[in-house]
């Protein structure tokens, strides 16, 4: 994604995740616990969307696995009103995240997931972009069936 903002190229919210950089957690002091993929599920933003909203944006970009599961500080940083599929939400992440834990023996590592050896290449990149587009027979298109003028 750096060199995606590096060229101006605009990028919505939408895609983030799903360019997003698959995580395997060990101490969890690298990974980010609202903001990176780095359970089996998914990501928080995607697991539980409601939520992350609940979430500022200040500990969001802050908030390491580490720290996060850690007394349970994740749920402090969860403010505001939930409404009812916000509480659905939080249950499921509750359960999700029991037997969540750190290894402090290992480092957190950082896959690219759209390349099976877990390596960023370019090449990986923008096949990823165009994953699940549909073929489109154009050549159709520019031929007039109109008869030509005078």
């Amino acid at each position: 994604i750096k060199a995606i903002t590096e060229h101006r190229i605009r990028i919505t919210e939408q895609y983030v995740g799903y360019l997003s950089n698959m995580c395997q957690l060990g101490d969890g002091r690298s990974i980010l616990f609202w903001e990176d993929c780095w359970m089996q599920e998914g990501g928080i933003r995607a697991i539980a969307p409601s939520i992350f909203e609940h979430v500022p944006v200040r500990i969001r970009k802050r908030r390491t696995v580490a720290e996060a599961l850690l007394n349970k500080a994740w749920i402090r940083d969860i403010s505001g009103a939930l409404g009812v599929q916000a509480i659905r939400e939080y249950l499921k992440l509750w359960s999700l995240l029991q037997n969540a834990g750190c290894n402090p023996s290992e480092q957190d590592v950082i896959c690219w997931k759209w390349d099976s050896s877990g390596q960023y290449s370019s090449k990986s990149a923008y096949r990823a972009l165009f994953l699940g587009r549909v073929p489109f027979q154009s050549a159709p298109i520019w031929k007039s069936l109109a008869p030509p003028r005078c």
